[in-house]
């Protein structure tokens, strides 16, 4: 964007009225958020092979909804970072980073859905899926000093 326009947006968000200001500052808040859980999520670990076949001859080809696409070129199929995961197909990207906070803190499924503004059904459907993604990764070898320690999640129903 440009300085000029900048300047000019500047000048309109003066006149805009306290409901419109909070709506827009939600609207920011849930575009940072997107990106911070968008980042977490493809920086995490790079994609080396294909989900659907293995096959290791992948480009890129685009982006859709903030992630990287990539096709196969064995396959012919897209993904992206996500395929074949728990969160495959998970919107509301922005509120996945509070999600999991909501998970650690330990919270009900009532208060959650407060902090998140979703609906109840939501964070039990969410709840299930983000615990099911830790159960899926198993460790390739292990290296260094380990400690253990006990952590209890609470069980919904």
């Amino acid at each position: 964007m440009r300085q000029r326009e900048l300047k000019k947006l500047k000048a309109m968000l003066v006149k805009l009225t306290f409901g419109q200001r909070r709506d827009l500052l939600d609207d920011l808040a849930a575009e940072n958020g997107t990106a911070a859980s968008v980042g977490v999520i493809e920086h995490a670990e790079p994609l080396r092979h294909s989900p659907h076949c293995s096959g290791e001859r992948m480009i890129r080809n685009g982006s859709t909804r903030g992630l990287l696409r990539y096709k196969c070129r064995d396959c012919c199929r897209t993904f992206n970072a996500l395929t074949g995961t728990p969160l495959a197909r998970l919107r509301q990207k922005s509120k996945w980073l509070t999600q999991s906070e909501v998970l650690r803190d330990g919270v009900t499924i009532t208060q959650a859905a407060k902090r998140l503004k979703v609906a109840r059904s939501t964070v039990f459907r969410w709840r299930h899926r983000f615990m099911s993604a830790p159960k899926a990764v198993q460790a390739q070898s292990f290296v260094g000093i380990a400690e253990a320690d006990e952590t209890f999640f609470l069980h919904s129903r």
